[in-house]
C-alpha cells in the first residue's frame, strides 16, 4: 500500500451536487457529533463491485436522536484514473434489520439517507495524493438519525486494475465504534479485520434536546430496551 502520510486535498465538486473532494473541515456545518479522522492506521478496506461495506458508529453526545447537517469519509486509490465508470452509493442505515449472530443488521429497506449512485473520480484526479475525502452537505435538508447507525458504501463499475477502498482510522475522538464491519454480498455478515476497521469518517450536526422528565418516564422502558443491543466492544 502506498504511503498515506502526505494528504493534499483540493476542493472539487462532482456529480450528485452535495458530494465533493475538499480540504476544509465539515465543522463549518455545526459541531462534530462523531469524529474518527485523526489517527490514520495506514490500512483500507477494499471495495468490490456490488458488495456493500458498513461501519456501525455511535454519536458522541448522549441523546435519543440527532440532526445531521454533513458527513464525510476518506477513500483511498492508487489509480490516476479509473478504467471503468466507477459509481458509488452511500447510505446511512438504522440497525433494525434481522439479526446476525444475535446482532441487528443494517436495514437497507428503510434508509435514513441514501445518495443514489454518483460518478466517483480518484483522489489523484484532483490532487497529488492517493487519499481524498467524500463529503455530503445536508445543511439544507438535515437528516434525523439515532445514536447508533451504520454508514454503508457500495461501488459498481470497477474494471481491469481499478482499485478503491475506504481509509481506516482508530480510535475515534468523538463518539465510538465497534472495530468490526458489516459486509453485504446478498446478505449481511459481521466481520473482524486483523486491526480495527473503522471508516475515517466525520459526522456534523446537533443532538436533539432530551425529553422532559414526564415524557421520559412514559418511554423509559422502550429506551432501556433499545440500549440492550449496544453490545460489541467499543473502540
Amino acid at each position: 500500500m502506498a504511503n498515506h502520510n502526505m494528504k493534499t486535498f483540493i476542493g472539487k465538486s462532482f456529480a450528485a451536487g452535495a458530494v465533493v473532494f475538499l480540504a476544509a473541515s465539515i465543522g463549518a456545518y455545526g459541531q462534530y457529533i462523531y469524529n474518527d479522522s485523526t489517527i490514520d492506521t495506514g490500512n483500507s478496506l477494499t471495495l468490490l463491485n456490488g458488495v456493500t461495506l458498513g461501519d456501525e458508529i455511535l454519536m458522541g453526545p448522549a441523546s435519543p436522536s440527532y440532526s445531521v447537517t454533513a458527513f464525510s469519509f476518506e477513500v483511498y486509490s492508487p489509480d490516476a484514473t479509473f478504467s471503468g465508470d466507477v459509481q458509488m452509493d452511500v447510505s446511512l442505515l438504522p440497525n433494525t434489520g434481522t439479526t446476525y449472530n444475535g446482532y441487528p443488521t443494517p436495514n437497507i429497506a428503510t434508509p435514513l439517507y441514501n445518495s443514489g449512485f454518483f460518478t466517483l473520480p480518484t483522489p489523484l484526479t484532483f490532487n497529488d495524493s492517493d487519499v481524498g475525502t467524500v463529503n455530503f452537505d445536508l445543511s439544507l435538508s438535515p437528516v434525523t438519525v439515532p445514536q447508533d447507525f451504520t454508514m454503508a458504501v457500495e461501488v459498481t463499475g470497477l474494471a481491469g486494475g481499478d482499485s478503491v477502498g475506504i481509509e481506516l482510522f482508530d480510535p475515534a475522538t468523538t463518539g465510538s465504534n465497534y472495530g468490526d464491519y458489516w459486509l453485504n454480498n446478498g446478505s449481511w455478515e459481521l466481520l473482524n479485520g486483523s486491526s480495527p476497521t473503522a471508516f475515517g469518517a466525520q459526522v456534523d450536526g446537533t443532538a436533539t434536546p432530551e425529553p422532559s422528565p414526564l415524557s421520559l418516564s412514559a418511554v423509559s422502558a422502550a429506551l432501556l430496551l433499545g440500549l440492550n443491543w449496544l453490545r460489541r466492544r467499543r473502540v
